[in-house]
């Protein structure tokens, strides 16, 4: 479930996992990292994309991006000619998020699950 960081957090996710995520996905780093912190369930995990302290401070993983037009463009291409396939399990709109969470977390969905946004 995707929150936006410059909402209260504890507020949003409270509702959706009273006892906390097993998986927190930081995409911004700093102070939102330490907000995320605070929602992961008592053996959860946290993996970031930005701030390095999730593996150095908090026992997670940090993952360094960096793409480039060459690597994009492949990427591109690759799907273009159907060498790089994915298997789609399901696709829901947003309103849709609870049913496909629970059909991944039931394991009813085989690919990936997609949720559309508008």
């Amino acid at each position: 479930m995707a929150i936006d960081y410059r909402s209260d957090l504890q507020e949003a996710t409270r509702a959706i996992a009273p006892h906390g995520f097993d998986v927190v996905l930081d995409l911004v780093g700093g102070p939102a990292l330490d907000n995320a912190l605070t929602v992961m369930a008592k053996d959860g995990r946290v993996t970031s994309i930005a701030d390095s302290r999730a593996r150095d401070q908090f026992g997670g993983q940090f993952v360094w991006l960096r793409p480039s037009t060459a690597d994009l463009r492949t990427v591109a291409e690759l799907a273009a000619s159907r060498e790089l396939r994915t298997d789609i399990g399901g696709v829901y709109r947003f309103d849709q998020f609870r049913s496909a969470f629970d059909a991944f977390e039931a394991r009813e969905t085989r690919g990936q699950t997609i949720i559309e946004f508008g």
